[in-house]
């Protein structure tokens, strides 16, 4: 089965960059050998973020596989080739699980979409957009999607609902009251909101 994830965060908002430029928070989320290689290429600000969103985007597809840990983000081991400022290709290992990323670099945000195999990542569907009112990321995220949907696939959009998984709190597609094989992920974070799915 495949499966996917995305991840969004914002580069302009301040908690964001006071976190991610704080040493002692950074030894926090990120491995030994990420800190040393961020401390090594400090001209590529956008590191820590970068790490941050392959690792949630990676932690989205293993619950889905079954995982049932809490997220624990030096757990997630990232490996980048950052040879490109703009865009980037990489991968994420946590046990044995190897979790594919391709990841969006630009001077408001770092978007990240991934899947369990290689091949699929360059089948994912994904928008990012800006809105105004944050306290509405939620329904924004989920309206977009929907209208993306109907469009792509040609559902009639009354019979489409964007429910979670009670279990897993994993949103899904339901279509006519039926649970969709659409895959899907949905993040957002201060004014940005992303979404994706396999098309």
């Amino acid at each position: 089965m495949i499966y996917i994830g995305n991840d969004i965060i914002s580069l302009k908002d301040k908690k964001n960059i006071q976190d991610f430029s704080n040493p002692r928070y950074l030894k926090k989320i990120l491995t030994e050998e990420e800190f040393i290689f961020f401390k090594k290429n400090e001209n590529y600000h956008f590191l820590p973020f970068l790490f941050w969103t392959c690792k949630e985007s990676a932690y989205k597809i293993l619950i889905k596989k079954g995982l049932r840990k809490s997220f624990s983000p030096k757990n997630f081991k990232v490996n980048i080739n950052i040879n490109n400022k703009h865009k980037n290709n990489g991968y994420v290992i946590y046990d044995n699980y190897k979790i594919y990323t391709s990841s969006l670099i630009n001077n408001s945000y770092i978007h990240t979409i991934a899947a369990n195999y290689k091949n699929s990542v360059s089948k994912i569907f994904y928008e990012i957009k800006k809105i105004k009112n944050i306290s509405k990321q939620s329904y924004y995220t989920r309206d977009y999607l929907t209208e993306d949907l109907v469009g792509k696939f040609e559902i009639d959009k009354s019979k489409i609902k964007i429910l979670k998984d009670d279990f897993t709190g994993i949103p899904f597609i339901s279509i006519n009251e039926l649970k969709s094989d659409i895959e899907i992920s949905l993040s957002h974070d201060k004014e940005f909101v992303s979404y994706a799915f396999l098309y």
